[in-house]
């Protein structure tokens, strides 16, 4: 018996793992992320907790799910940056209403979090970008150079900017994403050093070539496994004693 439901248009996969340095503290896991595929439309969104935020693991998790929501719900909305960044500021604004009002006695730098996020279908896209998340889009297997979406920091080490922020509009940074890229990837600041190839504005081919080719030739959940077991390895807690979130998708037709 065949299925009526249509495939997929995307392939998704996606991992957050926690840090040296949080496991060490005895801190839970902050990044997170949520994605959805209606349609030809993919929404996904990752987000890293600030590790000075009382609850940002709250914080990252409910922003993640808030944004994926608000554009799968407004799935017919034409992909337009007007209209795109519409949805993610009354997303992000319900987001912060919402955590104020579970966690009363909380303040909202209490949920400290970033976020790099896209939504995307058969006729484009955009990248949606605060702090230091980064995003890429990559045609046809070119790591390098590709749409790369760098991270943004603020003027001293280790400071960035969240959604909890009073000016996060004016660092609620918007890309264009053309039809023809057919694979994204997001990470956490946590695997940026070792996914990005910023001098080449793009990603590092030896890294990122045979991870994508796993992902993609091997279903979900060998794929989740696995990618769980990259953000953890030896090399990668060097590299960085962060939580690390990587998220891949592939347009499937």
């Amino acid at each position: 018996m065949t299925s009526s439901y249509p495939e997929p248009a995307w392939k998704v996969v996606a991992a957050s793992v926690a840090g040296p340095h949080h496991v060490r503290d005895g801190l839970p896991c902050q990044d997170a992320f949520s994605w959805r595929v209606i349609g030809e439309r993919l929404v996904a969104a990752i987000s890293d907790g600030a590790g000075s935020a009382a609850q940002s693991e709250q914080g990252s998790r409910i922003l993640s799910q808030c944004v994926v929501d608000a554009f799968a719900e407004n799935v017919a909305a034409p992909l337009q940056e007007s209209e795109v960044r519409r949805i993610a500021e009354q997303a992000i604004e319900a987001c912060r209403t919402q955590l104020l009002q579970t966690y009363p006695d909380a303040n909202l730098a209490d949920f400290h979090a970033t976020l790099a996020a896209v939504v995307m279908d058969d006729r484009g896209g955009f990248v949606l970008q605060i702090g230091d998340g980064m995003a890429a889009a990559v045609q046809e297997r070119q790591w390098a150079p590709c749409l790369l979406c760098l991270p943004e920091n603020g003027d001293y080490a280790e400071e960035t900017f969240f959604f909890t922020l009073d000016g996060w509009r004016r660092h609620l940074r918007i890309t264009p994403v053309p039809a023809d890229y057919d694979e994204l990837i997001l990470v956490t600041d946590g695997a940026y050093s070792f996914t990005a190839k910023p001098a080449a504005n793009g990603l590092d081919r030896d890294f990122i070539a045979p991870v994508c080719a796993f992902l993609e030739q091997n279903d979900e959940e060998r794929g989740v496994v696995a990618l769980k077991q990259i953000l953890d390895h030896a090399n990668a807690r060097r590299i960085s004693g962060d939580d690390k979130t990587l998220l891949w998708a592939k347009r499937k037709r």
